[in-house]
């Protein structure tokens, strides 16, 4: 019989909590062939949710848990990835924008040889500007990555166990999950889906968190930041050479007429100083990644684990 572990990464989900276990395993619970498990990893909930696992874990013996010291952001998922055994692991959010009700086909396209079967966000109930922002920023990594992250795929998907073996070989300090099968070389199942509103609660990831998640995947997949600063700077410094130059010429020629003005200098020296701001930024980000990848800090320092391994299985009646 199969074994497959639901992950689940929560953070701050005390009113979607108790829920969502319930309708995960209302959605599996007809899956005969199969045995399942169901682990939380809590990134340092603030709020009741560790009390409402305990209460989780103490009627569902298939639930365990694992609660970080800290909030470890996207590198939690990953840790937990490289944590469970399992034949297949399938990675969806406690907070109900991820749709329970692709567990199935999930599981009815892995048994069709698909190592990575994964969610396409297509659309979403958030508002207009938000969605915009990020499908931007999808198109923008998708067009200077060397190996290009899919759009759409947030990690909401089903992974065979060797793609967990894989992911459990990385040595990488702060991984970026969405775009590790592509750099893996797997290829991924598109299921699309639409994206709605939470039914309670509020967003976990302010805009510095989702600011620092897609940096990350731009450090990670692409050197062109880095690259085209290199560029601009050469063509920067061609013009300024040239136009100093011209100045300089004429100013000679026409020694009393000429009057270079303020005006000139102002704007070229603006425009100089936030290219360089700008370019020392990209440049520094590149910097503190490799600062991570040499200090080797763990993924996430866990503060306990409970029920985990887990010792008995939700195991559907046939």
């Amino acid at each position: 019989m199969k074994k497959i572990c639901i992950l689940s990464p929560v953070k701050n989900e005390e009113d979607n909590i108790e829920a969502f276990i319930q309708a995960v395993k209302e959605e599996v619970s007809d899956e005969k062939g199969y045995c399942f498990e169901h682990i939380l990893i809590d990134n340092c909930s603030t709020d009741s949710t560790r009390e409402k696992i305990y209460k989780i874990i103490e009627e569902n013996p298939h639930v365990g848990a694992i609660f970080n010291r800290r909030d470890f952001g996207s590198r939690s998922p990953v840790h937990a990835l490289k944590s469970v055994e399992a034949d297949a692991v399938i990675l969806i959010a406690a907070d109900f924008q991820e749709p329970i009700d692709l567990i199935k086909p999930f599981i009815r396209n892995w048994e069709d040889s698909n190592l990575i079967v994964g969610g396409i966000k297509e659309s979403s109930s958030e508002s207009i500007s938000m969605f915009w922002i990020r499908s931007i920023y999808y198109k923008i990594l998708h067009s200077i990555s060397a190996v290009k992250p899919l759009k759409g795929y947030l990690g909401f998907a089903l992974y065979d166990k060797r793609v967990i073996d894989e992911i459990k070989e990385l040595n990488d300090s702060n991984p970026y999950l969405r775009g590790l099968p592509a750099d893996l070389g797997f290829n991924i199942k598109e299921l699309p889906y639409h994206q709605p509103l939470r039914k309670k609660g509020k967003s976990k990831a302010p805009f510095l968190v989702l600011f620092n998640v897609a940096i990350n995947g731009m450090t990670s997949h692409s050197i062109a930041p880095i690259r085209l600063a290199s560029i601009l700077g050469l063509i920067a410094s061609i013009i300024s050479f040239l136009v100093g130059s011209c100045y300089f010429i004429y100013k000679v020629i026409y020694w009393n007429s000429f009057e270079v003005g303020v005006a000139p200098l102002i704007i070229f020296i603006t425009l100089a100083f936030s290219l360089q701001i700008l370019f020392m930024g990209l440049i520094g980000e590149y910097i503190a990644k490799i600062n991570l990848e040499v200090i080797k800090r763990p993924l996430v320092v866990e503060e306990r684990r409970l029920n985990f391994p887990v010792k008995t299985l939700f195991n559907p009646k046939s």
